[in-house]
């Protein structure tokens, strides 16, 4: 169980929102966001802002999971097909909530990740600047976490930060049982 040597990273990305060259609009007005394999991860103040240099509108609903029932999927979230979701409490704060994503497979366009509809329905409108932000903590596996608004507007990887040393290569660890 390597899940004690990893830490939060924060990460932050701005762009404009365009049509891809399939020319698609955005009818869906959402954030997505998936590993690229199997593995888990923990995810906490997920924010989405739309003009973040003018006035700036915050987007999402529940990016904080403060208000969910511990061990619940949360509130305005569908965490869907290989992906699935439940929150806990932050390993690192017992104060604080977030998100426990577990992947059993690759994520997909339109289903096998965990999706938003941002709040009101608001739009998504291209030529507009965006700026996403969230706390990530890899857990075990996949260290990509592909992310995006629907239609592929500002798709963006991230890499998880995965702990130098994994395992205990023949050496008694965390698993250790006298007779398996």
């Amino acid at each position: 169980d390597e899940t004690t040597k990893s830490e939060w990273k924060e990460f932050s990305y701005r762009g404009m929102a365009e049509r891809d060259v399939s020319g698609v609009p955005a009818t869906f007005n959402e954030f997505l966001m998936g590993l690229l394999d199997t593995g888990e991860f923990l995810i906490d103040d997920v924010v989405v802002l739309q003009n973040p240099d003018e006035e700036a509108l915050s987007l999402l609903q529940n990016g904080d999971f403060e208000g969910d029932a511990l061990g619940e999927p949360p509130q305005a979230w569908r965490v869907i097909g290989n992906h699935s979701g439940t929150v806990v409490t932050d390993p690192a704060d017992p104060k604080n909530q977030v998100l426990h994503v577990v992947a059993s497979g690759v994520q997909a366009f339109l289903h096998d990740h965990a999706e938003t509809t941002f709040a009101d329905n608001t739009s998504i409108i291209d030529g507009f600047q965006y700026e996403v932000s969230f706390r990530l903590k890899w857990l075990s596996g996949s260290s990509q976490l592909q992310n995006r608004l629907f239609f592929n507007r500002l798709a963006n990887t991230v890499i998880l930060d995965v702990p130098d040393r994994n395992g205990t290569p023949g050496a008694l660890n965390s698993q250790w049982e006298s007779n398996a």
